[in-house]
């Protein structure tokens, strides 16, 4: 072989290397090809659409096709986007947006026709297509894109127009293909099932478990029209409409559906139908004006999706669209006609109440004005009104609210009990209530020409069913602290005691009265007696006088300007008082029976600290404390530490509850201590307990009543006898 002939077959055998390498792995497999064409180049491309071929702000319409649905058409409108085909809803504008943002962001690495690339539109996902969208607005011709198979490595195939052998296809990223295929439209829609204003509801109908509660809005409130008419209480209404208002769809789950049976919306479990101003009438919606013109929206719940009853199938208005509701939205809507009926007894204000008459039958009416004060009017008794009690009345009226309701349509009424006239602003006809038993515990009250009564507690409206006497000024005294001078109090009964306390000269000069004299009383418990004497105020005034008095305390009050006012208290339940040259008795507050039932006298027995306290004797076991604050113990049994220490600090500073007569206490002690101070002194005390009788002790030769706790602490054993005690 000549060099000619070697070169010629070194030639042959390059060409053969590169038709192999260039089209036999070029061809191997589509899927190969389609690799290779999406993978070539990976720079940022040229745009495919420019801004003056599709101006984004000027799409107004997208038209998503996709093979065996219906087509999906898009309407824009500002910022706002709506689904019009196959139904109309209203979508999200964030997502339904990515439709033009991800068209007007395309480009494309690189482009062919099938042709030149010996690819099939088959192959490259176009015929038919995965999906077409077409956009069409002001200023532009309409645009298609045709979206064909995705080419892995987040590229995809796109065709302007509709493809062909010829057509040129664009390899681009597939963020269009995500918008239009991963993301159902469905799925894009604003899940808020209603658009209207609370505040603008004026008639309800709600059905349910076979009833039908029908509520009107006029003159600024809600009232119930069926099944029984009455007053509707506004607030719980209002969460009613505001439960529509709010809710959102969980899941959109079919359009046009051939068989509402399936979802249980042929035969909704619950329908609710609110009547709402149109607001492109431009009706005034404060006024309940018969002119407004409204908009009937409709909310039917069928039934739950599954047994879990956690979501319900439902519908709005005339959308054939069924969603999904949560158990807690549809829970909302499960109320009768009492649960929207007002529990107030009377929706008059408070504030323009000017007459109060309690009429009950065989006694006479009780009378109140307000000018500017309350008072008692025509006929007057001869005591004021008190403006404390007054306030309660109007309370018990504006605060009970009813626990049940009573439909009166077709039911006789005895006579009332008591009744209530109010006179109130504005109102020719005075406000009336009208108070009947109803059953053990519980009134009846019914509110002038309603048909349904408002069952409450008795114990709410007990003050509407006294007597004048009951709204009399419960100042009795009307002192000042400043006008009292001296105190005499002479107390029988359990702990019996006598007290004269009075105030020191005044300083020269100072025409204030002198300052108390504390020395050897309690200064607190003196204090607190004069705050009950300035004034002295009864809990409330007795219809009849107390026959038998039991045992209390005598006080005579004497005031800066000599004069003297007697008064005596009696505990007891509920106790009496009276006054002197004051008909009527009263019950005595709580405070004031406390006051007069307090030891005056100081009530330190023992003034000593707990470290000046050196030895204890209790029984056979001698304790010992040093100045360190350590604890020794002489006798038998192992000394429990906490015990000793609080047997110290009940000792420090001991006090009296009251002082008793020595021999009150009968018996044996008890415990008797021992106690020596650190200067020497000895000193013993014995104590009597029980779980029947008050604990006494008596410290040398002083008895007086301790409290419980201090008892227990002093009677309690320093020692245990075992390990396994002081285990327990």
């Amino acid at each position: 072989m000549n060099t000619k002939t070697t070169l010629f077959v070194v030639l042959i055998a390059i060409a053969l290397a590169v038709y192999f390498f260039t089209v036999e792995t070029k061809t191997t497999t589509t899927l190969e090809k389609e690799q290779q064409l999406a993978q070539q180049g990976q720079a940022v491309g040229e745009r495919l659409l420019s801004g003056e071929r599709m101006p984004l702000n000027k799409v107004k319409t997208i038209r998503l096709s996709e093979p065996g649905q219906k087509p999906v058409v898009i309407e824009r409108d500002g910022e706002d986007f709506q689904q019009v085909e196959p139904v109309v809803y209203k979508l999200q504008t964030w997502d339904a947006q990515t439709f033009i943002d991800s068209a007007g962001a395309l480009r494309y690495t690189s482009k062919f026709t099938p042709t030149q690339r010996d690819v099939s539109l088959e192959a490259l996902g176009l015929a038919p297509p995965q999906a077409t969208l077409t956009y069409e607005g002001e200023g532009f011709e309409p645009v298609t894109l045709t979206l064909g198979k995705r080419a892995g490595s987040g590229r995809a195939y796109v065709t302007l127009g509709e493809p062909g052998e010829s057509s040129t296809v664009y390899v681009v990223d597939d963020a269009l293909h995500t918008a239009a295929l991963d993301k159902p439209v469905r799925s894009m829609r604003d899940p808020a099932i209603a658009s209207f204003t609370p505040g603008k509801a004026r008639r309800i109908e709600l059905q349910h478990d076979d009833q039908t509660i029908k509520l009107a809005f006029a003159d600024a409130r809600w009232a119930i029209s069926k099944p029984v008419p009455g007053r509707a209480a506004t607030q719980k209404v209002n969460q009613l409409v505001q439960a529509v208002a709010i809710a959102r769809a969980g899941e959109f789950v079919a359009d046009n559906p051939e068989n509402l049976a399936a979802y249980g919306l042929d035969q909704p479990s619950t329908v609710l139908k609110i009547d709402v101003v149109d607001a492109e009438a431009g009706a005034d919606t404060d006024a309940a004006d018969q002119a407004e013109k409204t908009i009937t929206h409709v909310l039917k719940i069928g039934s739950p999706t599954d047994l879990s009853r956690g979501k319900f199938f439902a519908m709005y208005d005339d959308t054939p669209t069924v969603f999904t509701l949560t158990k807690a939205d549809v829970d909302k809507l499960n109320v009768t006609a009492d649960d929207l009926r007002d529990p107030a007894l009377t929706p008059t204000p408070r504030s323009d109440v000017r007459e109060v008459t309690l009429a009950k039958p065989d006694q006479p009416d009780v009378h109140m004005i307000k000018s500017p004060a309350w008072s008692f009017g025509d006929p007057k008794p001869t005591y004021g009104l008190d403006a404390g009690v007054m306030n309660d009345l109007l309370d018990a009226i504006y605060n009970t609210k009813a626990t049940s309701f009573v439909d009166l349509s077709n039911k006789k009424l005895k006579a009332p009990i008591a009744t209530i006239r109010m006179q109130v602003l504005a109102k020719s006809e005075p406000e009336t209530l009208a108070i009947h038993e109803h059953d053990k515990g519980r009134l009846l009250v019914v509110r002038g020409g309603e048909s349904v009564g408002a069952v409450v507690p008795i114990e709410a409206l007990k003050l509407a069913m006294e007597p004048a006497i009951a709204f009399r000024d419960r100042t009795v005294l009307d002192l000042a602290t400043d006008q009292i001078a001296a105190i005499d109090l002479l107390r029988s009964g359990k702990y019996p005691a006598e007290y004269h306390l009075k105030r020191g000269p005044a300083p020269e000069g100072d025409d204030k009265p002198g300052p108390w004299q504390f020395a050897g009383h309690d200064e607190a418990a003196v204090k607190s007696l004069i705050n009950q004497l300035a004034p002295v105020r009864a809990a409330k005034w007795m219809r009849e006088p107390m026959m038998s008095i039991p045992e209390g305390a005598a006080l005579t009050i004497t005031t800066t300007d000599g004069k003297t006012h007697q008064l005596s208290v009696h505990p007891g339940a509920p106790g009496m008082a009276s006054v002197e040259g004051i008909k009527s008795q009263f019950q005595p507050t709580p405070e004031l029976v406390a006051a007069t039932e307090a030891e005056l006298r100081d009530k330190l027995v023992f003034d000593v600290a707990a470290d000046q306290i050196a030895k204890v004797s209790i029984g056979k076991h001698v304790i010992e404390r040093d100045e360190a604050g350590k604890y020794t113990m002489q006798g038998e049994g192992r000394m429990v530490e906490q015990v000793v220490a609080g047997i110290w600090d009940q000792l420090a500073k001991l006090s009296a509850d009251h002082f008793v007569d020595t021999g009150y206490a009968s018996g044996d002690p008890t415990t008797t201590l021992s106690i020596t101070t650190r200067d020497g002194k000895t000193h013993t005390l014995k104590l009597w307990t029980g779980s029947s009788q008050t604990p006494v002790a008596q410290f040398d030769n002083t008895s007086f009543t301790v409290a419980p706790d201090v008892a227990a602490a002093l009677v309690a054993s320093p020692a245990q006898s075992s390990t396994k005690d002081a285990a327990k």
